[in-house]
């Protein structure tokens, strides 16, 4: 079994364990990068931090559930494809699951947005709009 904790000559990183990029005090991995980025563009305070976090976390579960759907569609459609008679009603079936899925993304971003947007002060809002128009940041 190759030792995770030694590293190799030739890829310094490539077995280089989780646990060597968490933060010292042995708090995790840290903050993600949006999350990080919008505290300390937008200076929020404990609170917000603890709201944004939480809004950005239904995001990302319901961004991640949408593209598990489509993958199961995708190879629902696939089997379709191979099968000798086409099953019309089963391949609606599937099309269905992709718009299900993207309609569901589509609500999160809306419901993302304005939950974001009841938190923050104006200012706030105005350097997350920047932020958004100029690229670091998206939704």
């Amino acid at each position: 079994m190759y030792d995770c904790h030694r590293r190799s000559a030739r890829h310094p990183r490539r077995h280089q364990h989780r646990a060597h990029r968490r933060r010292p005090g042995g708090r995790g991995p840290g903050l993600r990068r949006p999350l990080r980025l919008l505290i300390e563009r937008l200076t929020l305070d404990d609170a917000q931090t603890a709201e944004v976090a939480k809004i950005l976390g239904d995001l990302r579960l319901e961004r991640e559930q949408a593209e598990l759907d489509r993958r199961r569609a995708s190879s629902t459609l696939a089997d379709l494809i191979s099968g000798d008679v086409l099953d019309a009603a089963a391949l609606a079936s599937a099309a269905e699951v992709r718009v299900t899925a993207a309609t569901r993304e589509r609500d999160a971003t809306i419901s993302t947005i304005e939950r974001i947007h009841a938190l923050l002060s104006p200012e706030q809002r105005l350097k997350l709009s920047t932020l958004m128009r100029s690229g670091p940041f998206a939704l």
